[in-house]
């Protein structure tokens, strides 16, 4: 119980770099980029005005347009906080450095569970202190719940692998499907996490190993259906986790990204320059991604 209090010391104290940033640099300052997007249409959907629709085009063209720029969870929580009150952007940022706050316990005991009570303390105060992860807490970033949901994952690996059972598959199949749907991109922890970590596990017969891999990827299937299915249903164009991979192709892989001084990284001159193509934004995605691939 000392170590856990300790833990939970740390993980208070972690609030402090955030909150400090938050009011001294925020309190009077309006999001911008994927932070302006996530709070906007998460008020829209707390406000019934619309289902994941595009903020942009709802607040200046007053026109309902689908929009899936990015994977649903941290949009639906902060539609809850708006919900239960923490309606504005600087009141959004703080509840995010609370969930921060969770992060940094998450790492803890991660750390706890790969190396022993010392390396989880240390782990905390590292987690605490660490610009990369309180950075995103006061930018209203998905980053956060990423981090929360990973510490998870790891922790929840360690236990799988020390003692297998087909509920901590379970487990660990539904934390990469909810953190796939914070971070498209995690979906891969599926494939590089998921299924080989089962199919390796010490002591355990492989009829066993291969129905815990399957157990687990299909509890991520089930967990992220819903939002591919929604996805499928309302864009003209295949879309599943997100549509906002051509903008990213699109604005790292041009002159500037190449050769300019945007090398190794992206220019979004180079999306804004494109064309607007009529039809969804699933549409334009698809378009944005041909203009990438044909470049690169």
């Amino acid at each position: 119980m000392r170590w856990y209090k300790w833990l939970t010391l740390i993980s208070v104290g972690a609030l402090v770099p955030p909150v400090i940033w938050i009011l001294t640099r925020k309190l009077r300052t309006t999001p911008t980029g994927d932070a302006w997007y996530f709070h906007w249409q998460a008020s829209l959907i707390a406000n019934g005005t619309g289902w994941f629709i595009s903020p942009g085009a709802y607040l200046v063209h007053h026109t309902v347009e689908q929009s899936a720029l990015h994977p649903p969870l941290w949009v639906l929580m902060l539609a809850f906080a708006d919900k239960i009150g923490l309606t504005s952007y600087p009141a959004q940022l703080l509840g995010a450095s609370v969930l921060g706050a969770g992060a940094v316990f998450m790492t803890g005991l991660a750390a706890r569970e790969m190396a022993g009570k010392r390396a989880g303390l240390i782990a905390a105060v590292i987690a605490a202190l660490y610009p990369n992860y309180w950075i995103n807490y006061a930018l209203g970033l998905s980053e956060t719940l990423v981090l929360v949901l990973i510490a998870a994952v790891i922790l929840v690996s360690f236990r799988l692998w020390r003692d297998p059972t087909v509920s901590k598959a379970v487990v660990l199949g539904a934390l990469c499907g909810l953190t796939a749907l914070t971070r498209a991109e995690q979906v891969l922890l599926i494939v590089v996490l998921v299924v080989p970590l089962t199919l390796v596990l010490r002591g355990v017969e492989l009829r066993q190993r291969s129905r815990d891999a399957a157990v687990g990827t299909l509890t991520a299937v089930v967990v992220m259906a819903p939002w591919l299915g929604f996805n499928l249903s309302r864009f003209t164009d295949n879309t599943y986790f997100s549509n906002d991979s051509g903008s990213t192709l699109a604005m790292s892989n041009c002159r500037p990204a190449y050769r300019d001084g945007y090398l190794g990284s992206g220019d979004f001159h180079c999306v804004n320059r494109l064309p607007a193509v009529p039809g969804a934004a699933s549409v334009q995605d698809a378009y944005e991604r041909r203009i990438a691939l044909k470049y690169l």
